[in-house]
């Protein structure tokens, strides 16, 4: 079952791929696909006869059925249930604080024959990568080109050992996109001298 659904997570990469222009040779490359199964993918797709963006809208055992013919993987109401929650869910990620657990959370009491935390996440994620197809590009940075930094969070604070007084800090934040490397400091403030130490 795993098998099936990471391949049909590819299977929306690839159409995704394919609709932005980008070769099969490479799509293959890029998916860890023999390019065989890219071809066999199009050609398929290209045989249903409908819009790309229902194909992706469509979970992964309905796209096991649609493509290989087989029955789908689960046919029960957590599904249906949790597609009907995905607007709410997006909308509430955006917000300040809300997490993945604390949605979790708020949907099992809810729910409580829903998805475990592992599935609720994974499903997320596979709408997620719906939504942003920019997930399966390929890192097209050069190395030591760019460095990305801001100010990042809520100000943090400490409590000096010595007076008690608890003193509020600023999260800097840089990092090198090419290799994911980041770096943090707490500041005092985001004033020209503290930003020139920190970014020093």
């Amino acid at each position: 079952m795993a098998g099936k659904i990471t391949e049909t997570s590819k299977l929306k990469q690839v159409l995704q791929l394919h609709h932005s222009g980008v070769s099969c040779r490479s799509i293959a490359s890029q998916l860890g696909l023999y390019k065989e199964t890219v071809n066999k993918y199009i050609r398929q797709f290209k045989g249903l006869s409908i819009d790309l963006q229902e194909v992706l809208q469509k979970d992964n055992p309905e796209l096991e059925h649609l493509f290989n013919g087989g029955s789908p993987a689960y046919v029960d109401k957590r599904f249906e249930d949790f597609s009907k929650r995905l607007p709410y869910l997006e909308k509430e990620l955006t917000r300040k604080h809300v997490t993945r657990l604390r949605l979790w959370e708020e949907y099992i009491i809810e729910y409580p024959c829903g998805y475990g935390y592992t599935q609720f996440c994974f499903h997320l994620n596979q709408h997620a990568a719906i939504q942003t197809p920019s997930t399966v590009l390929v890192n097209t940075y050069m190395a030591g080109e760019k460095c990305y930094i801001d100010f990042a969070g809520d100000p943090m604070q400490y409590t000096d050992m010595d007076t008690g007084e608890i003193i509020k800090v600023q999260t800097f934040v840089g990092c090198l996109p090419y290799t994911d490397y980041a770096f943090a400091l707490c500041v005092p403030s985001q004033k020209s001298e503290d930003f020139i130490y920190a970014i020093t």
